[in-house]
């Protein structure tokens, strides 16, 4: 595989406190819908994570959207999905959207951001899937994530190799070349 056709993007259902965030998701979406990019997301119209997914549907884009009925009650679109799956639990959610994407983006966000982020990156690690996984670094904001793995490769829980797992950029405009490149330099990206 060498072209992107479908992103998993996992980031905060709330704006955060930097308004670089939210022009981060915007500039995503954009980019997402102007390159036929699909969305695959977690069905959040507010914050970061809606600013995505408006600025994806208004530049063309298709937009997955995979929801608990738990979470669905407190959401209501400001557009028609091109597809909805409203599936029972947070653990099914998570493996449809993993396996319906062709990378995965990780722009700020909480708590349910970096639970992603982890269990995709661990997938990665033991060799489950084998998938670009991007951290967009707005503002610096995952400077500590980094260095918690770095962390944990100082102190013997990880290898040198699992810093590799994943791609650091700082802009948003560098998210797709980034995977296109990843994509076309291993062709056992599956």
């Amino acid at each position: 595989m060498t072209k992107l056709t479908a992103l998993g993007v996992f980031c905060g259902g709330s704006n955060g406190n930097d308004p670089d965030f939210l022009k981060a998701g915007r500039e995503l979406g954009k980019e997402l819908g102007k390159n036929d990019i699909d969305l695959v997301f977690g069905y959040s119209f507010n914050g970061i994570m809606g600013a995505v997914a408006t600025q994806a549907k208004k530049n063309g884009g298709r937009v997955i959207g995979v929801v608990t009925p738990h979470l669905r009650k407190f959401e209501t679109p400001n557009f028609d999905l091109d597809e909805l799956m409203v599936v029972s639990s947070m653990h099914i959610r998570k493996d449809i959207m993993f396996n319906r994407s062709d990378a995965y983006c990780f722009l700020p966000g909480g708590i349910g951001t970096l639970d992603e982020f982890f269990e995709i990156v661990t997938m990665k690690q033991i060799g489950e899937i084998n998938k670009p996984i991007i951290l967009v670094n707005i503002d610096g904001f995952w400077d500590h994530l980094v260095g918690l793995i770095d962390e944990t490769i100082r102190h013997g829980f990880a290898k040198e190799q699992h810093r590799k797992i994943f791609t650091v950029v700082s802009k948003v405009k560098d998210v797709i070349p980034v995977i296109e490149e990843e994509l076309k330099s291993n062709p056992k990206y599956e």
